[in-house]
């Protein structure tokens, strides 16, 4: 599927993508995920699900060895691919200054999440807040260009599929990861958004990435 300096991805099936790499801070930050998704069932199918991470071996010579590590994740469409960039940055633009709205509470549920006796509660709250959003969204300018994304999309979207991206920006910035710039985002066969990277920047937990041109404006 590709290579770049953070490693190869390929594809393992119809569904699933094998990702494999050399840095130790994404293998664990793979593992991270996918305990998070395995524990908390309830945030399933707001991140992209990691199936298994590991040690593929260690390779090398006399001189230098090379850890290699690997995770098998939920294969998806790039989002760059499938969906005008200009038209979509607008719509995360405006979940985040939705979502800005509701910070106070936001960073609260942050010292709860970790917790699994929390997680229903959080996720109650989180999936109410959705819909809020949702509703103001659908109740604003940013009407018109959620009904071009169904419009342009090359896959056709679920009905509820604005919900789900909400919610699933929702959590992520719950868990602190803010770094939700495009090219971490992918679209699923079953036309559902998700981003598709365990392994965030690690950026200011206070600070939410969307990609704009211009500076983001920090959050708080």
């Amino acid at each position: 599927l590709g290579t770049g300096s953070d490693g190869s991805a390929f594809s393992i099936g119809s569904d699933k993508v094998l990702k494999i790499f050399r840095d130790e801070g994404a293998f664990r930050s793979s593992q991270a995920a996918m305990e998070r998704l395995w524990d908390r069932p309830q945030i399933a199918g707001t991140t992209a699900m990691v199936y298994d991470a590991g040690l593929l071996g260690v390779f090398g010579d006399e001189k230098q060895n090379y850890q290699i590590y690997y995770y098998i994740i939920e294969k998806m469409h790039p989002i760059l691919d499938v969906i005008n960039v200009d038209l979509f940055k607008q719509l995360l633009v405006a979940i985040k200054n939705a979502a800005i709205k509701h910070k106070d509470v936001l960073f609260t549920l942050r010292k709860h999440i970790e917790e699994k006796k929390n997680i229903d509660m959080v996720a109650k709250y989180v999936k109410s807040l959705a819909k809020t959003i949702t509703n103001e969204l659908m109740n604003s300018d940013t009407k018109e260009v959620i009904s071009y994304v169904n419009q342009v999309s090359e896959i056709e979207l679920k009905s509820n599929w604005l919900e789900r991206l909400v919610e699933e920006i929702l959590f992520h910035i719950v868990f602190s990861n803010t770094d939700l710039h495009m090219g971490n985002l992918g679209l699923t066969n079953n036309g559902e958004f998700r981003y598709f990277d365990p392994n965030f920047s690690k950026i200011p937990n206070d600070y939410i990435n969307v990609g704009e041109s211009v500076s983001v404006n920090p959050f708080r």
